[in-house]
């Protein structure tokens, strides 16, 4: 009988994860994605030229409705007189928010 009630008791602990969410990014992951950039900027350095990050964060969704992930860009730039652009990409992917480094934009002509 010790078997039935391990059955029963570890039947209550384990849990299904929650399903996908459907739909583009809530307000609270707007604003938590702000905030974590605009302290990475705030602390960090241009990649190419050494100045400060910082110079105005651009947050842009990326959602078209028909798949379930979105997308969502972040662009700053340095301070520097070359105003370096810097992105970071920040995706849903199991129900979490994955925040991408600032990296400086690729440029031909730098």
């Amino acid at each position: 009988m010790e078997w039935l009630m391990a059955g029963i008791c570890w039947a209550t602990f384990a849990q299904t994860p929650p399903p996908p969410r459907c739909g583009p990014p809530t307000e609270l992951d707007l604003v938590v994605i702000r905030l974590s950039y605009e302290v990475a900027a705030e602390v960090s350095t241009c990649g190419r030229c050494g100045a400060p990050l910082g110079a105005g964060l651009h947050v842009l969704t990326q959602y078209d409705g028909r798949r379930r992930d979105w997308r969502i860009s972040v662009a700053t730039r340095c301070h520097g007189w070359r105003r370096h652009r810097h992105l970071a990409v920040v995706r849903e992917t199991s129900n979490e928010l994955r925040l991408g480094p600032l990296r400086p934009c690729a440029r031909s002509w730098e």
